[in-house]
């Protein structure tokens, strides 16, 4: 929702965000990972 100007040149947003439960974020892997020596999967 934007908001009026008044004095100054910005226009403020009100932003609304709902907070929702996705569950545990998934593990990654990085290319990079392969090249350490000792890395093992």
């Amino acid at each position: 929702v934007a908001r009026m100007r008044g004095l100054s040149d910005h226009c403020p947003l009100v932003l609304s965000a709902n907070e929702e439960d996705w569950g545990p974020r998934p593990s990654r892997m990085l290319k990079c990972w392969k090249d350490i020596p000792g890395y093992k999967l």
